[in-house]
């Protein structure tokens, strides 16, 4: 009798141990992986409130200069002083120009061999033709062979469109400041798309300038993250990514935090995403530890039993254990 009430108390003693093993487990998982999206999402946000702000502010600041009579008449004056604006702030901008009516140059700065070109062709310019409002451009690549962003704003006078003042900002460099500089974990990074899903910064070679469709093709999930960042929606991701090239690699599970990146005419999304290993990697000491708390418990629980049974154990508890050992057949 009492070897079957004895291995009824080993089985009950294991089962307890067990839940408690997953049961803590997997609630430290959950506030791992939570810990792991609250930062993500906090890069995320700086980084899009950044881009932000960024834009707004030099949109502020060529409305002011358009509105400047000197600057709209297009008279020397006025070029002189954008030539003293772009020299005050050339750290920060690779060219300023200014635009008539027709979408030719009139007036820009350093490279003035553009003087006299039609840029109505391109889409920011017949933008700004068209609705009158400032306008951020795609990303595109500049005479001087570097990817750039061109701001532009109106030019009006009593209300008539004179043309337009824009400044060119190297994009690598917008994108060393506001993007290449989040790291989480050892190989967290942001990437970034543009409204019709080219990649404008990933650090993963041969990604960036590419569409996200060609390059992440072989990845339905990342595809569906790239929809829904196309859509201009914001939220938590996890998708698979095989990188090319690297023969029979297992693909990465991935935990990803994404939102829009608001710059008024048009829109980017920008992604944090970190292998969600590297978030469970720091759980692998606490998991040895809490195995070890459990083992020790179930040790300590059959020592107590075994002396308890030993010695007698009163008479309602060995009727239970006698019912439960009869129930389950052990």
């Amino acid at each position: 009798m009492k070897a079957r009430i004895w291995s009824s108390v080993l089985v009950l003693l294991l089962g307890l141990c067990a839940a408690f093993f997953f049961l803590s487990y997997r609630e430290a998982k959950k506030v791992a992986i939570e810990t792991l999206d609250e930062e993500q999402s906090l890069h995320a946000r700086q980084a899009a409130l950044g881009i932000e702000e960024f834009f707004r502010n030099w949109e502020g600041t060529l409305t002011a200069l358009s509105r400047i009579p000197d600057v709209a008449e297009m008279n020397d004056h006025g070029n002189a002083l954008m030539e003293f604006f772009y020299e005050t702030h050339k750290e920060q901008v690779n060219g300023l120009t200014r635009i008539d009516a027709r979408g030719v140059i009139v007036f820009t700065v350093p490279n003035s061999e553009s003087i006299g070109r039609n840029i109505s062709y391109q889409p920011h310019v017949r933008e700004v033709m068209a609705r009158r409002v400032p306008v951020v451009s795609d990303v595109f690549r500049a005479v001087q062979g570097f990817d750039a962003v061109a701001i532009q704003v109106p030019v009006l006078r009593a209300g008539e469109y004179t043309g337009s003042i824009a400044v060119t900002v190297d994009f690598q460099r917008l994108a060393q400041r506001f993007f290449e500089v989040i790291r989480v974990g050892e190989t967290g990074y942001a990437w970034v798309l543009s409204r019709d899903g080219t990649e404008l910064y990933c650090p993963v070679p041969g990604h960036t300038g590419r569409s996200v469709f060609d390059s992440c093709k072989d990845s339905p999930s990342l595809l569906a993250l790239a929809r829904d960042m196309l859509a201009g929606r914001s939220g938590k991701a996890v998708y698979t990514y095989k990188a090319s090239g690297r023969g029979t690699a297992e693909p990465v599970r991935k935990r990803a935090v994404y939102m829009p990146i608001d710059l008024g005419n048009t829109f980017w999304s920008v992604a944090v995403a970190t292998p969600e290993r590297e978030a469970l990697s720091s759980l692998a000491a606490l998991r040895n530890r809490l195995l070890l708390v459990t083992v020790a418990i179930f040790c300590c629980g059959a020592f107590l039993a075994f002396f308890g049974l030993k010695a007698g154990v009163p008479r309602i508890w060995l009727r239970h254990l006698q019912q439960y050992s009869e129930r389950f057949g052990v």
